[in-house]
């Protein structure tokens, strides 16, 4: 339930985004992101995250991956003061866990991260030189 309310939630938020035709659907296409727009998605999300769970508040499990994003990622919110614990190696309560999940809609880079508090999530128009925040960043707390 807490999830159909999260994707409505963001839908609703993407479409306040959307240009030309009606309706949301994920492109086909072999968009990528470069290096400096990453950079500069991670770094809002970053500052997002420590809006809703203050930095100091638990060490933090990253679900990583090899992407760009992911390596971005990583590298701001251990710049935004964030500890990140080695997933695998990581045990006890007080960990939060942080998946991500990106994807161009409409040619907007749209990213959202997810923990056991809630998602956030935000689109954004990627640029060779970096990226720029398209749409309001959304937050659904967790049930």
């Amino acid at each position: 339930m807490m999830r159909a309310r999260a994707w409505l939630g963001l839908l609703i938020g993407l479409s306040s985004c959307s240009t030309g035709s009606p309706g949301i659907a994920p492109e086909a296409s072999s968009e990528a992101l470069s290096s400096a727009a990453a950079s500069a998605i991670a770094t809002d999300m970053a500052a997002r995250l420590s809006e809703t769970m203050p930095p100091s508040s638990n060490p933090i499990v990253f679900a990583d991956d090899d992407s760009l994003m992911a390596g971005a990622l990583r590298g701001a919110l251990q710049h935004a003061g964030f500890t990140l614990a080695e997933d695998g190696r990581a045990e006890g309560p007080a960990l939060q866990r942080i998946a991500h999940d990106g994807r161009f809609v409409e040619g907007r880079y749209f990213l959202s991260l997810r923990s056991a508090r809630g998602d956030i999530a935000r689109c954004y128009q990627p640029s060779e030189t970096g990226a720029t925040p398209a749409c309001p960043w959304t937050m659904t707390a967790a049930e």
